[in-house]
């Protein structure tokens, strides 16, 4: 995981954690299942300007890059995650591509562009 978050700083400049703040693009109410959208828990994230909250587990961005250099734009970010009593730390990458948002925490982000992983926007 470390050599992870290097491999990001030697590749582009973080944002400042005071003010870095996910891109409006992605911020709102995300679903595997648009039946989900509605009900708690399910395959649904909640991403806010400086928080991702997935039903059991909630997220707190440190650092932020934007990557715009690859073909699919994507968000990097250092998290300090919550889950239950439990509390963590790693690197998220958030990307859309054809209106779905796509979630890695892997060590390859493209393992999950597979589209039956893409979340859809939950309707307002």
């Amino acid at each position: 995981m470390l050599f992870a978050l290097a491999l990001l700083i030697v590749q582009g400049g973080y944002v400042d954690p005071d003010v870095a703040v996910i891109p409006a693009s992605y911020i709102g109410r995300w679903a595997i299942d648009l039946s989900d959208c509605k009900a708690p828990g399910g395959d649904v994230v909640e991403i806010r300007p400086r928080h991702i909250d997935f039903y059991e587990r909630h997220g707190v961005v440190d650092l932020l890059r934007l990557n715009e250099i690859d073909d699919v734009p994507a968000v990097h970010a250092s998290m300090r995650w919550v889950e239950g009593l439990k509390f963590s730390t790693g690197v998220i990458r958030l990307s859309m591509d054809k209106g779905g948002l796509y979630i890695s925490e892997s060590e390859n982000p493209d393992a999950l562009r597979d589209p039956f992983n893409a979340y859809k926007r939950c309707p307002a």
